[in-house]
């Protein structure tokens, strides 16, 4: 936990949703990002991604784009239309490199996009980033 010297209160670690069907990537995110102090909550596909956004909103949400069944993209959008998680900054992770997806992830409210492979440690500091920035993406 970090403290707010401010208030002298102690405030609660960052929550992280990683959605990745790869399990191995899923795996080394989470343990990585929990090791730089964020609590870290994990979801192999976009239900049950929606599912645990609803019960506990994350801060952030890192998303696969391509899964099978509800892929990211349309995780993105559903994220976005639900009023406790509109907006919650996400990073989207994708292998593809085409600007059509890019662009679409960014239609749908993504609000950075990374490609893989991406290495934790950048995962991390865009997270930070986006947390520290204050930005927020609201549904569109």
């Amino acid at each position: 936990m970090t403290s707010d010297p401010a208030s002298g209160s102690r405030l609660r670690e960052p929550l992280l949703l990683v959605v990745e069907d790869d399990e191995s990537t899923r795996v080394l995110y989470a343990e990585c990002l929990s090791r730089t102090g964020f609590r870290v909550q994990v979801a192999a596909n976009g239900n049950e991604a929606l599912r645990a956004a609803l019960v506990e909103p994350p801060d952030a949400v890192v998303l696969d784009l391509t899964m099978p069944h509800l892929d990211g993209w349309e995780t993105a959008r559903l994220l976005r239309s639900y009023k406790p998680t509109e907006a919650i900054p996400i990073v989207a992770c994708t292998g593809r490199t085409d600007s059509y997806d890019v662009d679409r992830a960014m239609d749908v409210g993504c609000n950075h996009v990374v490609f893989k492979p991406c290495l934790p440690h950048e995962l991390e500091k865009i997270v930070r980033n986006l947390l520290a920035s204050g930005e927020r993406k609201h549904g569109t």
